[in-house]
């Protein structure tokens, strides 16, 4: 490589860095200004509701549940907007990380949800791969998450996660026996606040897998699912192996 490409390098990198910077410092101060109001609201709301609550006929308490709800849920997407903004401008490292330690992690975090369901993760040979720890977390508890939280009512979830490997990369799959979604959103859902499922019995903004996209994608690999609607579904993705 030449003197010159060097420098052209050096300032594409420094340009990038900057975008990213201004990218960070914006998103931060639109989504600050705005949860500020949803926070007022939600507050007001809240006070003038145990304070004056008995002087409104229930159609009024309705209103007032609806304003607090539609609150909460604006400042729920803001603040879930600025989790997904840190992560996709974050400086990226990668280090050795057993994924088996991190599996384990996840299980532990969710361990109510598995409980409660009877729930059964099976893992085939979590390998150690060469990785951002903290991304890799994301990635697996909201695939993990998904596998458990879209189920039929009753049914005790069963949730494997097998591992692939070749020259390139490894290939991991999250599969489970829930509810699936529909075909034509096999692409979609992995789009910021898009959901593969509109049934209000399964809350949620459509963030996660947006998450694991993110992750996928700074380790250099990609994400695709297949699905049977009522029987479950799979979710693929490679992580690329560097030196």
């Amino acid at each position: 490589m030449t003197i010159d490409s060097d420098d052209k390098l050096a300032k594409l990198q420094t340009e990038l860095a900057a975008m990213k910077a201004e990218h960070r410092e914006f998103v931060y101060k639109v989504t600050h200004d705005l949860l500020g109001p949803f926070r007022q609201i939600e507050g007001f709301a809240n006070i003038i509701l145990s304070s004056h609550g008995d002087l409104f006929d229930e159609k009024s308490r309705r209103h007032f549940d609806l304003i607090i709800s539609g609150s909460q849920k604006g400042r729920e997407i803001l603040e879930a907007l600025q989790g997904y903004s840190r992560l996709i401008t974050a400086d990226f490292s990668r280090t050795t990380v057993d994924c088996s330690d991190i599996i384990a992690e996840v299980k532990t975090e969710l361990a109510s949800l598995i409980e409660k369901d009877d729930a059964i993760i099976s893992c085939d040979g979590a390998p150690i791969i060469f990785g951002n720890r903290t991304e890799l977390y994301l990635l697996f508890y909201h695939l993990i998450h998904n596998a458990l939280h879209f189920q039929s009512a009753g049914n005790s979830p069963l949730v494997s996660i097998e591992v692939e490997k070749s020259d390139t990369d490894w290939q991991f799959c999250v599969q489970d026996n829930g509810i699936g979604f529909r075909e034509k959103m096999a692409d979609r859902i992995f789009t910021v606040l898009k959901r593969g499922v509109s049934d209000k019995n399964y809350p949620g903004m459509g963030m996660g897998l947006a998450i694991a996209r993110a992750v996928v994608q700074r380790h250099g690999g990609k994400i695709w699912s297949t699905t049977e609607p009522g029987k479950g579904s799979s979710f693929y993705f490679t992580i690329s192996k560097v030196a």
